[in-house]
Formats: structure tokens, C-alpha cells, sequence
């Protein structure tokens, strides 16, 4: 069973199909699928905005001395964003036990 709920109150009117538990292997294939779209789609809209050139894309042109910064600068936030989300988690896990 699938289902496909509204991301309302998180971006606009997209919708994201979420696999119910007890996905098939299809079904998770589905939703890989889903999120490399997503991420392709922000390489074309805020992406494009940022990292285009005239030419070619911007990363191409740096020195590899300015895109190994710029990679441990998003390293550094994506480990923050992962914090982020881990204090979350672990927030709702206690949540969950308190109620059960």
C-alpha cells in the first residue's frame, strides 16, 4: 500500500509519494527515484541561479584549492543540518516512549 500526501506546510503544493511500511522493492525504487528528481529540479531552478556561468558551471572553472573549501563548507553543513535533524528524532523517540 502507497500513499502520496501534501508537503503543505513545508514547500508549497508539492506532493511526495511515501511509501507505507512493508514497501516493496518497487515502491522504494519509486521513491529513490522521487528524490533524485527533487534534487535535479533544484539544480535547475535555485542551482542554476547560483552555480551557472556564462559558459560552463561555476564549480568547473574553480581552482581546486577554492572547491575544496567550498566542499568542507557544505560538509560542515550537512553535518549541522544532520544535528539538526538528530535532536529532532531524538526528541520525537522520547515522545514515543513517554506515551507508550
Amino acid at each position: 500500500m502507497t500513499s502520496t500526501y501534501a508537503l503543505d506546510a513545508f514547500d508549497g503544493d508539492d506532493e511526495c509519494f511515501v511509501p507505507e511500511p512493508g514497501m516493496t522493492a518497487e515502491e522504494l525504487a519509486q521513491y529513490s527515484r522521487e528524490f533524485i528528481d527533487r534534487c535535479a529540479s533544484r539544480v535547475i531552478g535555485v542551482g542554476k541561479e547560483q552555480y551557472s556561468g556564462e559558459l560552463h558551471q561555476k564549480f568547473e572553472a574553480q581552482s581546486l584549492e577554492d572547491l575544496i573549501e567550498y566542499a568542507l563548507e557544505e560538509l560542515e553543513d550537512n553535518a549541522n543540518y544532520s544535528a539538526m535533524i538528530h535532536i529532532r528524532l531524538r526528541r520525537i523517540q522520547k515522545a514515543l516512549r513517554n506515551h507508550l
